[in-house]
């Protein structure tokens, strides 16, 4: 799992959430979870406009290209179907990390990824050869999260202190 640094997690609701949603072994393969965005709706990220257009292209053709042969049908000339989960928090099974951990070794992310980091991850998990399942966390209902919050709006204290009070923890707490 991995969340933005101004997400906060409620651990308690998020322990329940994987107690009792997730797949248990071994059909716990082939997961990403998290709020998603589609592509479709992109802007051109700033460090997208910094790259000469001839560079984008290219690296937009092989991110479409690799979409078209995946997902077929689902995709037409005018239509960019490209979901992933956003950088607020999302979470994949161990077999997804293990394709993006290749993907980063063998170097053939540089085709495709915009240094965006949640496209860029979720587009490498998209790479496993086996069937992936997509499990849509609300980024409104906000499962056991809450973002975006700042350290230096009072929120974020009222939030982190009603957090702890629910972990019943206290900084002098002692591990027996």
């Amino acid at each position: 799992a991995k969340c933005d640094s101004d997400s906060l997690l409620d651990l308690l609701m998020m322990f329940d959430f994987l107690d009792n949603t997730l797949p248990r072994p071994p059909q716990n393969i082939g997961i990403i979870a998290g709020a998603p965005f589609s592509k479709g709706w992109w802007e051109p990220t700033t460090k997208e406009r910094k790259l000469d257009k001839s560079t984008m292209r290219e690296k937009r053709k092989a991110e479409e290209g690799f979409l078209q042969a995946r997902y077929g049908n689902y995709m037409n000339k005018d239509t960019v179907f490209h979901i992933y989960p956003r950088g607020e928090f999302y979470m994949f099974s161990a077999d997804l990390v293990h394709v993006v951990v290749n993907e980063v070794r063998s170097g053939s992310f540089r085709e495709y990824c915009v240094g965006v980091e949640d496209h860029d991850i979720g587009t490498m998990a998209q790479h496993s050869p086996n069937p992936i399942r997509f499990i849509f966390l609300s980024s409104m209902d906000k499962i056991f999260w809450d973002h975006p919050v700042k350290i230096k709006n009072r929120d974020w204290i009222v939030k982190w202190d009603s957090a702890i009070e629910k972990l019943n923890w206290s900084p002098n707490a002692t591990v027996k």
